[in-house]
């Protein structure tokens, strides 16, 4: 990696992020303009999704859906940029855990924890998740998964910034390993899980409908929390107003061998539909999440094994 680049980028992200919030929230306007009513940012692929999702709405309803979006889409930009300059102290007054002694209680039972999330906004101030949780259990590791951006600079940014307030990173592809590891260190965990990704075709879990489509997901952290004998939690972000945000935690699954397969996992996505129903502009819309169909899948599986015969 290009020091000097990197260091022009971080130097550049601390500047914006010593800017106080309503100065920030000015420049957000100013990139909503450009980003929705200039370069019209994704806005096909946002116009399909929120059309899909929501086939009983309006066309004036989804319009002021796609609106409120890009508009939260900006603000986490810089609502992120901020997480840089914000202390304990200022992070506690923009946001709120509800709920979180059902994460406590818990940890303090010596039980590992597995909080799924998802792309709200503003997910990336879960980072301060530290800041509220009370275990008593002093060999707990908090912790989130986190999936690597493409751009090197960008994706050592984000660490940063995910680091602030003191939460390990564990990459998507060393998760088992390094749970593993604290497992052999007599090392409880809690982790967050930002589970609504797009798999890539060879780590397909499964299909659940959610928003009214039939949706292609990820069963890695179901995988972990099975393993391991989780607490299973799910975060519902709420945006309250511009900076102001609050997480409210509800136990999914106390004991994971009390459900059947895959079952954890569907439940994840129908409380995400469930909050997306409450606040649809507040999810990450512009993403081509129903990318990969049954059909691709099945033929994937067809070609994965003739390959493997013509291998063999």
């Amino acid at each position: 990696m290009n020091q000097f680049l990197y260091k022009l980028l971080y130097h550049a992200a601390r500047l914006f992020s010593r800017l106080p919030f309503r100065v920030l929230y000015i420049l957000s306007d100013f990139v909503f303009f450009i980003a929705y009513c200039c370069i019209g940012y994704r806005r096909k692929v946002v116009q399909t999704n929120l059309r899909n999702s929501f086939p009983n709405k309006s066309k004036a309803e989804l319009t002021e859906i796609e609106r409120k979006f890009y508009h939260n889409l900006c603000d986490y930009f810089f609502e992120t940029i901020k997480l840089l300059d914000m202390n304990e102290k200022e992070m506690l007054k923009h946001f709120k855990v509800e709920n979180v002694g059902v994460i406590d209680e818990a940890l303090n039972n010596g039980r590992n924890v597995v909080l799924y999330l998802s792309h709200t906004f503003n997910w990336e101030w879960l980072v301060s998740m530290k800041l509220f949780v009370n275990s008593k259990n002093e060999d707990v590791i908090l912790g989130q998964i986190y999936h690597p951006l493409e751009n090197k600079y960008f994706d050592k940014l984000f660490l940063d910034i995910r680091s602030v307030f003191g939460q390990k990173n564990i990459a998507m592809s060393d998760t088992l390993r390094a749970l593993i590891r604290l497992k052999n260190d007599n090392k409880n965990f809690f982790i967050g899980s930002i589970a609504d990704q797009v798999p890539i075709w060879s780590a397909i879990g499964g299909f659940v409908d959610f928003m009214h489509q039939d949706t292609a997901v990820l069963s890695g952290s179901e995988r972990i929390s099975r393993k391991f004998n989780a607490v299973v939690t799910y975060g519902e972000m709420i945006k309250e107003s511009r900076g102001k945000y609050r997480c409210v935690v509800s136990k999914i699954c106390d004991d994971t061998k009390q459900l059947p397969d895959f079952e954890i996992t569907r439940i994840f996505f129908e409380k995400l539909q469930a909050s997306l129903e409450k606040d649809p502009a507040n999810w990450l819309w512009s993403h081509r999440r129903w990318k990969r169909t049954r059909e691709g899948y099945e033929q994937f599986l067809r070609d994965k094994k003739i390959s493997k015969q013509y291998q063999g």
